[in-house]
């Protein structure tokens, strides 16, 4: 005997289902944040990271990392990248949507400490740089 779902009840379950699905995305996105983190402090240095969340001011399903002031300096290379595109172009090569990250006070690196955060980022996750 299939028993059927009121409208009600059907409703009831969506919600509930909803109100889980964001309870993990937003768990997922601590878990990504807080291994961003890492990954950050490894290529600018520790302490590099003044603070983080889950969320910001017009997105609640973003990761939010600042800089700590003190770590932004002044690169004059006119081939350097900003950190947020560089961390972002490494993610890309883990997963090809990574969440959306937004890094305030990015510094910017010249080509030589990118390819070290390249490296830094192959060390931190044990690959090997010909899978990045």
């Amino acid at each position: 005997m299939v028993l059927e779902q009121t409208k009600y009840e059907k409703l009831q379950i969506l919600l509930g289902g909803c109100d889980f699905y964001l309870l993990l995305s937003r768990r997922y996105l601590e878990q990504i944040g807080s291994e961003l983190v890492a990954i950050t402090e490894r290529i600018l240095g520790e302490g590099s990271v003044d603070r983080w969340s889950v969320g910001d001011y017009e997105d609640p399903n973003c990761i939010a990392i600042h800089i700590n002031p003190d770590m932004c300096r002044d690169n004059t290379d006119e081939d350097a990248e900003p950190y947020d595109q560089v961390l972002y172009e490494l993610l890309k090569t883990l997963y090809r949507k990574p969440p959306t990250i937004y890094i305030y006070n990015a510094p910017l690196l010249s080509p030589q400490e990118r390819r070290m955060a390249t490296v830094a980022f192959g060390e931190y996750l044990d690959i090997v740089d010909e899978e990045l």
